[in-house]
Formats: structure tokens, C-alpha cells, sequence
């Protein structure tokens, strides 16, 4: 009986190191879009989209894992040794691929925050430039009617 839970324990890590590693792929995937081409940016969010979907898998994975904790299912004082070091080695395995993605995503957050920085400013630019050819237009027209006006009232 005892091992069976243990097994079905282990599964349960498995499939969430198996979603961490899906995961993991896609930020990395992500990482290496520049925002130098237009479809970058929906690529980008493509494999947004695709995260959420396996973040989502991974929080029901979670869920059924305390769910499982919490039943009482896995007592500690039944468990083999062996198949209790398995558990522990595909938790540490599921620990350092959290903490890879974390990291990965920084970088990711980092390149896309300065696409964003950058897109703003060239449309800050834009705007100032418009206004200024606007008021450049306006003043000279304004300019040339005074300018005539008084021409002609002087001959």
C-alpha cells in the first residue's frame, strides 16, 4: 500500500518536472527573440500565451500534490528508503529548473521592458517632431499674411 502512494508521489513529480522542463524550453525559446524584426513581437507573445497554458497544467499539478500531502496519503514513517531518495532527487530537480526559469524570465522581462523603453521613445519622437513641424507650418503661414497685408497697405 505504502508504496503504491510512493509511486503515485513520484508520478506526481515527474509530470511537474516534466511541465517545469516544457516551460523551461519556452523561455528559452523566448530568450532569444531580439524585437528587431515586428513578428518578434508576436512570437513573443505566442510563447506567452503557451506559458500560461503550461502554468496553468503546473498549478493543477500543484494542487493535486498538497491535495495529496494533506489527505494523509504520504506518511513519512511508511516510506522506503529508496524510493524516498528518488523523491527527493526529482525534487531537487524540480527546485533547480524553478529556479532556472526564474532567472531566464528576468533576462526575458529585461529585454522586453527595454523594446518597450525604446518603442515609447520613438513615439515621443514622433510627436514632438509633429508638433514642431506643425507649429512650423502655422507660423509661417501666419507670418506670410501679416507680412503681405502690410505690403500691400503701404503702396
Amino acid at each position: 500500500m505504502s508504496e503504491e502512494i510512493l509511486l503515485r508521489l513520484k508520478d506526481m513529480l515527474n509530470r511537474k518536472r516534466e511541465c517545469l522542463q516544457k516551460i523551461l524550453y519556452v523561455v528559452k525559446e523566448q530568450e532569444k527573440i531580439t524585437f528587431n524584426k515586428e513578428s518578434d513581437l508576436e512570437i513573443f507573445e505566442e510563447y506567452i500565451e503557451e506559458k500560461d497554458d503550461l502554468i496553468l497544467a503546473l498549478s493543477k499539478l500543484i494542487q493535486e500534490n498538497e491535495e495529496f500531502i494533506q489527505a494523509g496519503e504520504a506518511d513519512s514513517d511508511r516510506i522506503y528508503k529508496d524510493i524516498k531518495q528518488q523523491i527527493n532527487l526529482v525534487n531537487q530537480e524540480v527546485i533547480s529548473l524553478s529556479k532556472e526559469i526564474q532567472t531566464l524570465e528576468e533576462k526575458s522581462k529585461d529585454n522586453f521592458e527595454t523594446y518597450v523603453r525604446k518603442e515609447r521613445d520613438k513615439i515621443k519622437n514622433f510627436r514632438i517632431k509633429n508638433q514642431m513641424t506643425s507649429n512650423y507650418y502655422k507660423n509661417m503661414i501666419g507670418g506670410q499674411l501679416e507680412d503681405s497685408y502690410f505690403m500691400d497697405k503701404r503702396k
